[in-house]
């Protein structure tokens, strides 16, 4: 299951900014955004909301009133209050709300409302299934692309690159290949090069030669290989041990 989720804040720039904070987390599905209460007042009876990220400060009707409304027709709704300044944010918990986040956000608190969100899920029986894509930040815009079409990302030049199975490259904006390696990660992928992070079911075949001392990788529907440090081959095939249909070749063994 993903989590249904609203956000309800007057500034775009803070919609955007907390979008961009729950996508690292990629099990959100943002079903809508508004700017006011009488906006939230359009949300069709009946709709399944998981969770609500609600702004305390809004042009007609504070961030509690909403949150009351809320409460009287989305009753399984899980409310976080977003304020800015810890006292207004404590009287969430006077309202009966589920937890509070402070302005501007801080990643980490972020964080730890999001993990206390999906357990309380799991404990009514929800199953937060993994998502099948990824949003990413391109050029004045953002992109949603499918996992299974994302052969690996590298680095060049200063500049990071989706490289697609349909020989296409996506240029992403303001990424380093550590941020990158902790987004892509949970989801199978592996960094095999100092500038590479590879996806380990795209690989075909790992090789490793002890006379050059270097290591590659061949990967399905892609014509060139790709090198694999000898300091990250160990953690690739450590990715790959319960991947069939992998080859291994060389003359130097790795186990």
């Amino acid at each position: 299951m993903r989590i249904k989720t609203i956000i309800i804040d007057s500034s775009e720039e803070s919609r955007s900014d907390l979008e961009w904070n729950l996508d690292f987390f990629h099990c959100f599905d943002i079903i809508g955004r508004y700017g006011s209460f009488e906006e939230l007042q359009t949300l069709s009876a009946g709709t399944e909301v998981d969770a609500a990220f609600v702004s305390l400060e809004l042009p007609t009707s504070d961030g509690f009133y909403c949150s009351y409304y809320l409460q009287m027709n989305f009753p399984d709704t899980r409310i976080v209050m977003m304020a800015g300044n810890k006292d207004s944010a404590y009287d969430a918990y006077d309202y009966g709300l589920f937890d509070y986040i402070l302005k501007p956000l801080e990643p980490a608190r972020v964080e730890k409302t999001i993990n206390r969100l999906k357990e309380d899920l799991r404990s009514d029986g929800a199953v937060i299934e993994p998502p099948k894509s990824i949003m990413v930040k391109l050029k004045g815009k953002y992109r949603m692309i499918e996992f299974e079409h994302i052969l690996f990302l590298e680095t060049r030049a200063k500049k990071c690159y989706l490289i697609l199975d349909d020989g296409n490259e996506v240029a992403l904006q303001r990424y380093t290949v550590e941020q990158l390696e902790k987004m892509f990660m949970p989801f199978g992928f592996v960094r095999c090069y100092q500038s590479i992070i590879v996806q380990a079911s795209k690989i075909a075949q790992l090789i490793s030669d002890s006379e050059s001392r270097s290591c590659t990788m061949t990967l399905h529907g892609y014509n060139k290989s790709l090198p694999v440090s000898r300091e990250r081959f160990q953690t690739v095939m450590g990715m790959l041990k319960e991947i069939s249909g992998i080859t291994i070749t060389g003359n130097e063994r790795h186990e």
